[in-house]
């Protein structure tokens, strides 16, 4: 088999995979319309019971949801409610645990450090 073959065998095999991942990537084909809804009982098996469906014209669900502007999480119970008091509470226990004589210090190495500078001894 020479490369023009080769170059058609791999082109059979990656366009149907290409595309499956396009259209499985995409979000699938859009929902169709339907009247009713088949009606499923508790053991799985499909009954011919059905349930009716709102007109697209008056169904919110068809479109995609816009967030640009997030409800603010105002209960004091909800998990993420006090993140920012939680990673400030860390930074500050990080803090003491590896330098426990503070802001003093700190400082003072920095002023040890800058008068050193240039001379390494």
């Amino acid at each position: 088999m020479h490369v023009s073959g080769r170059r058609l065998v791999t082109l059979a095999i990656c366009t149907p995979i290409v595309s499956a991942l396009s259209v499985a990537c995409s979000g699938g084909p859009a929902p169709v319309a339907a009247d009713c809804i088949k009606v499923v009982s508790e053991s799985g098996e499909r009954t011919d019971e059905c349930l009716p469906v709102a007109p697209d014209s008056e169904r919110i669900d068809l479109a995609t949801p816009k967030f640009s502007h997030p409800t603010p999480i105002t209960n004091p119970l909800h998990p993420t409610s006090r993140v920012e008091q939680v990673i400030f509470g860390v930074m500050i226990i990080m803090f003491l645990i590896f330098e426990p004589l503070g802001l003093a210090r700190l400082w003072q190495l920095t002023k040890e450090r800058l008068r050193l500078w240039p001379f390494k001894h």
